[in-house]
């Protein structure tokens, strides 16, 4: 694959997310490709993000018993979780 070079204006992190999810399943055109590499090269926190869900795609496309399926992913549930009212 070659990616074309990328001049425009970095792509935000909540867009490289976006992409992200999209990657594991080959939906993205070589251009959106390009532009998720190029930011989780810059982007841990995206990187880590990308890395999450290739686990969780894997994991449940590989399980095929029925059971459940536990798959951590640091940071969802501080990010999730509700917020308790007064």
């Amino acid at each position: 694959m070659s990616c074309p070079a990328i001049s425009h204006a970095p792509t935000s992190c909540k867009d490289a997310r976006m992409l992200a999810t999209l990657a594991p399943d080959d939906e993205l055109p070589l251009w959106d490709l390009c532009r998720l590499l190029d930011h989780l090269g810059r982007c841990p926190s995206c990187r880590d993000f990308a890395d999450a869900i290739l686990r969780i795609t894997q994991a449940l496309r590989a399980d095929t018993s029925g059971s459940t399926i536990r798959v951590d992913v640091p940071g969802l549930l501080a990010r999730t979780a509700p917020t308790s009212a007064a």
